[in-house]
């Protein structure tokens, strides 16, 4: 199941709306119990992300009745910028997410995802591996349209790097800043 097909599933869930822009799709919880909203901006092909915010105990997960627990989805890196969230995979093994973590799985929820505290935000990357390479291979065969195959392979591997590091930068700076707000409240 990719990131659409995620999507479309929670046009079933109950009190869950789903709307779509352009270039964005928005999931709207609304129950007696709170409210939450999750907006999916997709970024290249076969890479979406996810911005979430929770006031709510849960929220139901999509096709978690039909999902087997050898079941993989998109890779889902998950970074909590406030609250918890507590899940079970369909694969058995638990993810428990506070403010400053990151979770990384291809997995997908039994039941629902638990708010303890009524509370969570949130940004999610999905990476559908196939639908990814494909898009890359088309943006391959555009640059080999602009310019000679090697340079293009080459264009290809010095993007990937620059991808890489800046991911790492980006989460270094994170926990950095991260650590000095905690360092900053203790001090207080």
């Amino acid at each position: 199941m990719n990131t659409a097909e995620i999507i479309e599933r929670c046009r079933e869930l109950p009190g869950v709306t789903v709307s779509t822009g352009d270039g964005y799709a928005e999931l709207m919880l609304s129950n007696a119990e709170g409210k939450g909203r999750m907006r999916f901006c997709p970024v290249f092909p076969g890479i979406t992300l996810a911005g979430i915010s929770v006031g709510a105990p849960v929220w139901p997960a999509p096709g978690a009745e039909s999902c087997t627990p050898e079941a993989k989805g998109p890779l889902i890196i998950n970074y909590c910028t406030r609250g918890r969230c507590e899940l079970v995979l369909n694969d058995g093994r638990h993810v428990f997410l506070t403010a400053g973590q990151i979770s990384l799985t291809e997995r997908f929820a039994q039941r629902e995802y638990v708010y303890p505290g009524r509370v969570y935000e949130g940004i999610e990357i999905f990476i559908d591996p196939e639908t990814a390479e494909s898009g890359a291979e088309v943006l391959m065969d555009g640059f080999g349209q602009m310019m000679a195959q090697e340079s293009a392979v080459n264009l290809e591997l010095l993007s990937r790097s620059i991808s890489f590091y800046s991911c790492i930068l980006i989460c270094g700076a994170a926990v950095l800043v991260k650590y000095l707000m905690q360092k900053v409240r203790k001090q207080a």
